[in-house]
């Protein structure tokens, strides 16, 4: 979004408030139909909402709902930077790719894992690369095809 942000900004709002030092705007000053994004991301767990059923179920209290507080920050985030530059952007200029690892095309190592910011184990980070270089070649001709290339 802030990428967005820059390339279509050419404003300076009679202040100079968007200009640099050296009085030069901040931005592209581009149309958003001279902009294309390709945002790829690093992978989601899926547990970025909590099941109806699950919902529905005893006591929500601190304990039951924090275990997706992580999960809903990042992804909420991700969404809402979506949403807006879907918004901004005409149908076709925007594209999103983000690897599942809850997918059946995952590895097994990494389905119904509570999977960090913070991976070190050497085993996880393994199964990551190769999911990656595998979802990579899966897409690579929609991101050439995108991309003009």
């Amino acid at each position: 979004m802030a990428a967005l942000a820059f390339a279509i900004n050419d404003q300076t709002n009679g202040k100079g408030k968007y200009l640099n030092p050296d009085g030069n705007r901040k931005g592209l000053a581009l149309t958003p139909k001279d902009v294309k994004v390709l945002s790829i991301g690093c992978g989601t767990t899926n547990r970025n909402s909590i099941p109806v059923a699950k919902v529905k179920e005893g006591d929500w209290g601190n304990l039951q709902w924090i275990k997706y507080l992580p999960d809903l920050l990042i992804e909420s985030n991700v969404q809402v930077s979506e949403y807006y530059v879907c918004q901004v952007l005409p149908d076709g200029n925007y594209k999103r790719l983000q690897p599942a690892f809850d997918s059946k095309e995952a590895p097994p190592e990494l389905k119904n894992k509570d999977l960090g910011m913070d991976v070190k184990d050497p085993v996880l980070l393994a199964a990551m690369k190769k999911f990656a270089e595998a979802f990579y070649k899966k897409n690579r001709a929609d991101i050439l095809t995108f991309l003009e290339l």
